[in-house]
């Protein structure tokens, strides 16, 4: 049972202690406004301090609580510096257009934990062999490292002699902040819900919810990756004409989607219990409630990849609040009674409100712009 709970725990160190400050360096370096060499000793100099934060922390727990820490302290070490590696080491190597290298490397750790589990499984004859759980967490160090030590070879910078200057750290805190408030916000909104279920529901319908938000959430994969290579082209303003794709982007989403949606639920009453047994029978009605939010939802990311690029993260803050709030008003007012129905659609309508408010932003910007145009056009001719 510790592996789930060394999960939770680490993966929230990371998202705490972390900042969201991979945002900040990304948004730097697609626009190019700092060196690449002092972005690459700011992430690595960040590493250190969550690294040593981490550290300090569980030294002090186990200080007071002597013997609670089931597994050895190199795990969340190695775990927390090799996650805050990767995500700052990937938002380099995508701002800068540069989505093989980090691929070949996740793919080949991979394959190599495969490997070592199925020849291990082998030998050992048990699920998950006790010899593969040091080397499956060790593995995201071993995945960071590669990352910056490429960094360090494929960039022509001199990297030790760049010193990261209080204006550089500024402007990535700054931004970092507003990125990070919008990632615990969009958390929140498609998480709260389940705080909601577990008191009020029982555990059966908790277990079947979950797995409809477990199948939501698969679909916002391809709109996510979609919206990383889209962000540096626009922070950049390299492709000026991805600006003017975003609505066809998130249009083509919609569309996809919407088929797959259909498919799903005119399947789904006979197809979830054949996947997950007869105890998830309950799936199907939330599944079709969730629906026009998960159409909702993965046609907003190509919106907020947009505002994210232009620096205004403040409109991708203001919808997902107003979804937020709607979302737990709606939560305590009718889970009570009417339980993972009502979840479900309260978070489908909560999902369309944020979709709804970043397009009207980005409508309304859009018609101002191409007005603006069209009058220097005249001013011009006249």
């Amino acid at each position: 049972g510790y592996v789930f709970y060394f999960f939770t725990i680490n993966a929230f160190l990371i998202q705490l202690l972390g900042f969201s400050l991979e945002s900040g360096v990304a948004y730097y370096t697609a626009r190019k406004s700092m060196r690449e060499g002092r972005l690459i000793n700011f992430s690595l100099t960040w590493t250190a301090i969550v690294t040593a934060l981490t550290l300090g922390l569980y030294y002090l727990y186990n200080y007071y609580n002597p013997g609670a820490i089931e597994y050895p302290i190199m795990y969340p070490i190695a775990f927390v510096a090799g996650n805050m590696l990767i995500a700052f080491g990937n938002a380099i190597y995508f701002s800068k257009y540069n989505f093989v290298i980090p691929n070949v490397f996740s793919l080949m750790i991979n394959i190599t934990l495969i490997i070592f589990l199925i020849v291990t499984n082998e030998f050992s004859r048990v699920e998950v062999p006790a010899s593969f759980i040091p080397i499956y967490f060790y593995s995201f160090l071993v995945h960071g490292l590669l990352l910056f030590l490429s960094l360090f070879i494929v960039s022509k910078e001199e990297k030790f002699i760049l010193k990261v200057t209080s204006k550089n750290i500024s402007k990535i805190f700054r931004y970092s902040s507003y990125a990070f408030i919008a990632n615990i916000l969009f958390l929140g909104l498609t998480r709260i819900d389940y705080f909601f279920i577990k008191y009020f529901c029982s555990a059966e319908d908790m277990g079947n919810y979950i797995q409809v938000s477990k199948i939501a959430q698969l679909f916002f994969i391809l709109p996510a990756m979609i919206s990383t290579v889209m962000f540096p082209f626009i922070a950049a303003g390299t492709k000026p004409e991805m600006t003017r794709q975003v609505k066809g982007f998130s249009s083509r989403l919609v569309l996809l989607y919407t088929f797959i949606c259909l498919a799903l639920g005119m399947s789904g009453y006979w197809l979830f219990p054949w996947i997950y047994g007869p105890s998830f029978a309950n799936m199907f009605i939330p599944f079709l409630l969730i629906i026009p939010g998960i159409i909702a939802m993965s046609g907003m990311y190509p919106y907020t990849a947009y505002f994210s690029a232009e620096d205004r993260i403040i409109v991708n803050i203001r919808g997902s609040l107003f979804a937020f709030v709607f979302i737990v008003i709606a939560d305590a007012v009718f889970i009570p009674t009417y339980g993972i129905n009502a979840a479900a659609l309260i978070s489908s309508i909560g999902y369309f409100i944020y979709y709804c408010y970043v397009y009207l932003v980005f409508k309304k910007e859009m018609s101002v712009e191409k007005n603006t145009l069209v009058r220097n056009l005249v001013s011009r001719q006249a």
